[in-house]
């Protein structure tokens, strides 16, 4: 009993790091190549110059619209007043709209190279900015609950009930399919949730979280049925 316990844990071992490892290998080749901006880029390309951790002043670009001039918001205004202040010259006061060069959000151009910001961390900018397809935390997170999915439906496959049910005597699969097919919901509930909280924080687009999704799923459903039986699974 011991060695078929230590040895059901190594097959789940290395079933499980095949599929991270995979999943991880496809989610950052396709990150690279790929290259796509995050929702926030704007923030971090126009953020104040030398922060490389912009939370606490992550902004949404002011409109240059006179209609929206008392529209801005004390994090903004912090933000400006950083701007300002890491200019070679002031450039004015932004309350009263002096400042031409500041960059309100009708000024920006369809394609921005990452030299051209304000910000000048490419850390922030190229290596954490153009790196939001698709989403590698969502990847990961379904390829783990696809994982845990996919094992709990297997073993609950193993197990059998003598009920005859008006049937006759013969083993039937308990508790059923209907009972594997719940697993698969139950664990990819926090898995969905933590997609949504990806877009919800303005660091992937829609499109992002869903590849990713896929990513994570199809890889780990490929790379389980490589240790375990697919029959076994359905029977």
């Amino acid at each position: 009993m011991k060695k078929r316990i230590l040895s059901e844990i190594i097959v789940a071992f290395l079933a499980f790091s095949m599929s991270y490892l995979a999943t991880g290998l496809l989610t950052d080749i396709t990150k690279n190549l790929y290259g796509r901006p995050r929702p926030d880029f704007l923030s971090r390309c126009y953020g104040p110059k030398g922060i490389s951790d912009l939370e606490s002043y992550w902004l949404t670009l002011p409109s240059n619209d006179p209609l929206r001039a008392n529209a801005l918001t004390s994090g903004q205004k912090e933000a400006l007043a950083l701007y300002n202040s890491s200019r070679a010259e002031p450039q004015g006061d932004y309350e009263n709209k002096k400042n031409k060069n500041f960059p309100y959000i009708e000024d920006i151009g369809p394609i921005i190279q990452w030299h051209e910001c304000i910000n000048d961390s490419e850390k922030l900018l190229v290596k954490e900015g153009r790196r939001s397809f698709p989403s590698g935390h969502t990847s990961f997170i379904f390829a783990g609950a696809m994982f845990c999915a996919l094992y709990s439906g297997y073993w609950l496959g193993t197990w059998r009930s003598s009920l005859a049910l008006g049937l006759g005597s013969k083993s039937r699969n308990f508790p059923g399919v209907s009972a594997k097919l719940a697993t698969v919901f139950v664990f990819l509930l926090p898995a969905i949730y933590v997609g949504a909280s990806r877009t919800q924080d303005y660091r992937h687009h829609p499109s992002d979280v869903i590849a990713g999704a896929i990513i994570g799923s199809v890889t780990t459903f490929i790379t389980f049925f490589q240790y375990y039986s697919y029959r076994r699974m359905w029977r």
